[in-house]
């Protein structure tokens, strides 16, 4: 019968839960590279894109690329992007007057701005 050291077996527990341990940690770190690309590919082309959190966190809106100002139609939202082929102001209309607070040109992303419930979009530039 063979015989093994008790220092030998201790060394390879250690290094398979090290290898289980990087395994699992490679995992993790795949799952969240995946899911963020995933979350860039909801705002597709011609959109312009809104979150009720901030950081683009929260219940994603998409909105059509029109010429004029429209209400948002959704609870007030904390983030935007701009995947429109034209430039777009967002802000707050409170009694109905509306505070303008951001313009992005197309591409543009502002995970911050504040409150907004109102967007125009415009053919100039910002």
């Amino acid at each position: 019968m063979a015989h093994t050291s008790a220092f030998f077996t201790s060394n390879r527990s250690r290094f398979i839960t090290g290898l289980v341990l990087a395994a699992v940690a490679g995992i993790l770190l795949l799952g969240i590279h995946t899911s963020g690309a995933r979350a860039e590919n909801h705002c597709g082309t011609s959109e312009v894109c809104i979150w009720t959190g901030a950081s683009y966190g929260g219940t994603e809106g998409r909105l059509a690329c029109y010429v004029g100002t429209i209400p948002i139609g959704f609870p007030e939202q904390y983030s935007a992007k701009n995947r429109c082929s034209i430039s777009q102001e967002l802000g707050w209309n409170e009694g109905g007057s509306i505070n303008w607070k951001i313009c992005m040109n197309p591409g543009g992303e502002r995970p911050e701005p504040g409150r907004l419930n109102v967007y125009r979009v415009h053919s100039g530039s910002c």
